[in-house]
């Protein structure tokens, strides 16, 4: 990559942060905090909405905003051919093909295909242990902590009602734990699919 195209990739990655930062500042510190008082004023679930996005709200648009980072670098990835599948294996024989005056070789597909389908297959293992994750992450937050915050504050933890208790605090903790079981669970993958670091 050349040095004018390695500037042109990294001044289109540093646009695309400012805009995800930018919405997250404005989901989090201003609906969260500053326009708090408005927005309880409307109703999400039977509870507050301004509420919701200082307790949920934020941690979910980080968490969509992560997913639209990855798609959106891919593309950068792509347009400024710098993705994994940029460098074809032939290219240098190729090049070789090229300084002895013949004609390159046409890029065999099928040099490729297996191991684009290890990389399609590793990619939709990813995925779906991400939707089981998030999935289970939406049902301790949004459904314990909120559509389910009366019934489960009739039982107490520590003094305190489980409602109460998910919604301050279970939710943050199943998150962290969440990451551990998805750190856990990518290295098993990455040696399933052979692309650990090991």
């Amino acid at each position: 990559m050349t040095p004018d195209k390695r500037a042109d990739y990294w001044k289109a990655n540093l646009r695309l942060l400012a805009v995800l930062l930018t919405i997250w500042f404005i989901v989090s510190y201003l609906f969260g905090i500053l326009l708090v008082e408005p927005l309880n004023s409307i109703q999400l679930g039977g509870y507050p909405l301004g509420f919701w996005f200082a307790q949920q709200g934020s941690i979910y648009t980080f968490v969509i905003l992560i997913f639209v980072y990855a798609a959106s670098m891919n593309r950068l990835d792509e347009t400024f051919d710098v993705g994994e599948d940029s460098a074809p294996a032939s290219a240098s024989a190729n090049t070789a093909r090229l300084d002895e005056g013949t004609a390159p070789a046409p890029h065999a597909q099928t040099d490729a295909d297996p191991e684009r389908t290890r990389r399609a297959g590793y990619w939709k293992a990813n995925l779906r242990l991400l939707a089981v994750l998030l999935a289970i992450w939406f049902v301790v937050s949004y459904g314990f902590g909120i559509l389910l915050v009366e019934p489960l504050n009739a039982i107490q933890i520590g003094g305190y009602p489980l409602g109460f208790w998910f919604a301050q605090q279970g939710s943050i903790y199943t998150f962290v734990a969440l990451i551990f079981v998805y750190a856990a669970s990518m290295n098993r993958l990455d040696r399933q699919f052979e692309v650990s670091e090991d």
